[in-house]
């Protein structure tokens, strides 16, 4: 009798250690998210390029955009100035005239689309930098985190939260 209930107390001890150590390890999608929004939030740039081709010339344009993901998948993208201020773009939580939100999903374990139109693979190079590749394997951008202070233009946060707000940032004139 006595060996029936040890036999019982064993087995359940060794099922709580295989419940707390499934529990307490993390999936991918929640790696990802953690490490997309540092916990809470965390501000991302990418310089982007654009081929420019005139009749005499032609040239790479380079500008800069900077992402602000939150854990609570929202996702607001920022124009960012060569002096280093970011200028918020007016996206809202619905889609506008050309697709994009200010939204963003985890679909895999390491792709995720961004304002509700981009999709990309990402590949965590260290802590402070990724690459986004298409899904046909193509590098597209590299991010690089980004610390404080962000110099986040208030004028046109305020904007842009009034016209999602009413809905104006659905207006397909705006752009």
């Amino acid at each position: 009798m006595i060996k029936k209930s040890n036999l019982i107390i064993n087995v359940a001890i060794v099922f709580v250690i295989f419940f707390c150590l499934i529990s307490c390890n993390k999936t991918k999608k929640e790696e990802l998210k953690q490490y997309l929004t540092n916990d809470s939030m965390a501000m991302w740039d990418i310089t982007m390029k654009n081929f420019v081709e005139l009749k005499d010339t032609s040239y790479y344009h380079h500008y800069y955009k900077s992402y602000l993901i939150y854990s609570n998948f929202v996702c607001d993208k920022f124009a960012k100035s060569r002096d280093g201020n970011r200028f918020i773009e007016f996206l809202g939580p619905k889609p506008n005239l050309i697709g994009l939100c200010n939204q963003w999903e985890i679909k895999n374990d390491s792709t995720i689309i961004l304002n509700c139109k981009d999709v990309f693979v990402v590949k965590i190079i260290n802590r402070d930098t990724l690459y986004l590749f298409d899904t046909l394997g193509i590098k597209k951008h590299e991010m690089y985190r980004d610390k404080t202070p962000w110099n986040i233009d208030e004028e046109s946060v305020l904007i842009k939260n009034k016209q999602v707000e009413s809905g104006e940032y659905l207006d397909p004139y705006i752009y």
